[in-house]
Parts: structure tokens; sequence; C-alpha cells
């Protein structure tokens, strides 16, 4: 079977409330570094963009703008309009900025997850270490 290659276990899902506080965290790091200048030209495929983007800046709004990585075509979405898989995507970004952030690195982990990869998202949880593994337990519980 296929799914058993790609994850070591079936991923858990969030109850919504706590989807809520954690899209909310993900908003937050990235303004701060949209805020602070730090975005870079990194590619990603994004599941509502044709061709390779990046991101180049979040408002306020919770609105995140993504430009093509060829040309200068931009476009800006929701973050609630964004994917699971979006939202990995995003998570892992946050992390490629602060490698160093346990927390951070449990972001990416649980985003993995709610995407599916939960393989990926075991190695996230590695990184941030044992003092996260009981939270998380707690959250998904």
């Amino acid at each position: 079977r296929l799914d058993s290659i790609t994850n070591s276990r079936a991923p858990r899902s969030l109850p919504d409330d706590r989807l809520a506080l954690l899209n909310e965290g993900l908003l937050t790091s990235l303004g701060e570094l949209s805020h602070a200048g730090s975005l870079q030209q990194l590619p990603m495929s994004l599941t509502k963009a044709r061709g390779k983007v990046w991101l180049a800046k979040v408002e306020s709004d919770a609105k995140l703008t993504f430009q093509a990585i060829q040309g200068d075509k931009k476009a800006s979405f929701k973050f609630e309009d964004l994917a699971p898989a979006d939202h990995a995507l995003l998570s892992r970004l946050v992390v490629r900025h602060r490698p160093d952030d346990k927390e951070a690195q449990a972001m990416a982990g649980i985003y993995m997850e709610l995407a599916g990869n939960t393989k990926v998202a075991d190695e996230y949880y590695d990184k941030a270490g044992p003092e996260f593994k009981q939270q998380l337990e707690d959250l998904f519980n």
C-alpha cells in the first residue's frame, strides 16, 4: 500500500478551536517575517498557482500576496482559502527562517500531519524535542 510507505501512522485531526489558534500562530509568524523584510524568493508550489511562486507579503487582514518566480504576476489569497497543503508549506517556510525555534518545528509538524504526511510530521516533532511531545498529545486529544 502506498500510504504505508509515506506515513508511519494515520494522521490525526484537530478540533476547530485548536486549529483556529494554530492558524493564528502561523499567521503571526508569517506577518513578523513579512514586516521584518525577511521574506525571500523561496519557490513553492501553491495549490492555487500554476507555476512556482514565493510569499511576497502578509497583510494585517490575513491576506497573503504571492508573486510568480518567473515574471511579475502577483495574486493575493485569504489564509483560510488556502489548502492544508499550502498551510504546511507556509509553516515550513517559517522553520526555514527560524531553524532553532522549537515551537516553529512543532507547528510545521502539526501542519504536515494535518496535510496527511505523518512521516515528515514526526521528523519535525523530533526536532521540536521531547518537551513538545506531551503538548502535542494533549493538543490532538
